[in-house]
């Protein structure tokens, strides 16, 4: 769906006056933007074997940790040019490490399962629905704030997440890959899902 013209300039002017949480509004009216630029980025030859929603995953990631060191100079057009250069690039990461991994073939297995815990936890984190809402528009823009909300994380919460929902650990296994104390993963689990739920509440009218 294509955002108001005068929400999507309000949101661009105030990201361009270096506001982070105008950046994040901007990711989520523009996802799909983004997601079409890293689609196009990737060759249709091994497209299935890539997912594009983790692209995008980790783009939010580099998007939000330079945005300190980007420099709006050039105005809307050099914030564009930005954005979209950075999501063509982690593409081309993706790609090389895709090209790397001896195990291509169970690609399209794990991400199927990995889908679907991750959108478990997303339909979990949603405690209002809005009737008029077509149940499509509900999953895209949870999946989408969700997705933004991740890549904001703080390291310890994102690492815990991850390794439960993405790789599907069981918290002892999570517990002994970082080290830990089963207890200790447990509440690192339960903060991340609140902090999770307190950025999702500002980016997704179904939270």
């Amino acid at each position: 769906m294509t955002p108001p013209d005068n929400l999507l300039r309000s949101t661009i002017e105030r990201a361009l006056g270096k506001d982070r949480d105008a950046l994040e509004e901007l990711l989520l009216l523009r996802y799909d933007w983004l997601r079409d630029v890293a689609y196009r980025a990737i060759p249709a030859s091994i497209r299935e074997r890539i997912s594009v929603d983790e692209v995008i995953q980790d783009t939010f990631v580099h998007v939000l940790r330079g945005f300190d060191e980007f420099t709006p100079q050039g105005g809307e057009p050099s914030l564009f040019y930005w954005l979209k250069t950075i999501t063509q690039n982690t593409a081309k990461d993706a790609m090389r490490k895709q090209s790397r991994s001896r195990e291509a073939a169970m690609t399209d297995y794990t991400s199927a399962r990995n889908r679907d815990s991750v959108s478990q936890l997303i339909s979990s984190l949603a405690v209002a629905t809005d009737p008029r809402a077509s149940v499509v528009a509900c999953g895209q823009e949870m999946s989408q704030a969700f997705h933004i909300a991740l890549a904001n994380l703080d390291p310890r919460y994102k690492q815990v997440l991850e390794l439960l929902y993405f790789d599907q650990l069981t918290v002892d296994q999570t517990a002994a890959r970082l080290e830990t104390t089963p207890a200790a993963v447990r509440g690192l689990r339960q903060r991340a899902r609140e902090k999770i739920r307190e950025a999702m509440v500002r980016l997704s009218h179904f939270v």
